[in-house]
């Protein structure tokens, strides 16, 4: 099955999320808005554009989803439900966050430009002190490897968080990088 706006997905509950608008796309998959049933309340689903190819490949993303789900912090997206696959196996792979309504770090930066509003002293110092929190929370489970500010996200309040940890490496026990 495609997962596309109007589809519905659910979350471990069984909650069920309507996907409203499409918030942007990539090499890997797309992000919807979505809206639960249940409360009304907004949330994000990302999904893959295609199926695994093999079983490497489905392994691969299940370690990836169970990793990033660990990954917490006040500048790092939440995870509310990561579907592998296998819960619900009518449905393809996707994961449910939080949702950040004020749009990308990339899209802040372009508005300032047309407006000819650069950021303050004060606001670097705030925006890379949110920043650095952010990685080391990521650091401590990953190797995040595709930080750019289409990856990072402004909540209504003008903080920044961390998404997309789809280039992600993890650490293997011993405490080394994956490869």
């Amino acid at each position: 099955m495609i997962i596309t706006i109007g589809s519905k997905v659910k979350d471990g509950e069984g909650n069920a999320y309507t996907l409203t608008e499409e918030l942007g796309h990539g090499g890997f998959g797309c992000v919807y808005k979505a809206e639960c049933e249940a409360d009304k309340s907004v949330y994000a689903v990302k999904t893959l554009l295609y199926s695994f190819g093999d079983e490497a490949t489905a392994a691969s993303f299940k370690n990836e989803v169970r990793i990033s789900s660990e990954v917490s912090g006040e500048h790092v997206i939440r995870y509310i439900y990561a579907h592998d696959g296998d819960e619900y196996p009518e449905l393809p792979p996707y994961i449910i966050m939080e949702y950040a309504e004020g749009g990308t770090l990339a899209d802040q930066i372009e508005e300032r430009k047309k407006t000819n509003s650069p950021y303050s002293k004060e606001e670097l110092r705030n925006l890379f002190l949110q920043l650095v929190a952010g990685m080391k929370s990521i650091n401590k489970k990953l190797v995040h490897r595709d930080i750019k500010p289409e990856n990072i996200v402004v909540t209504p309040g003008g903080e920044v968080v961390f998404i997309d940890f789809g280039t992600m490496r993890s650490y293997k026990k011993d405490g080394s990088r994956d490869t």
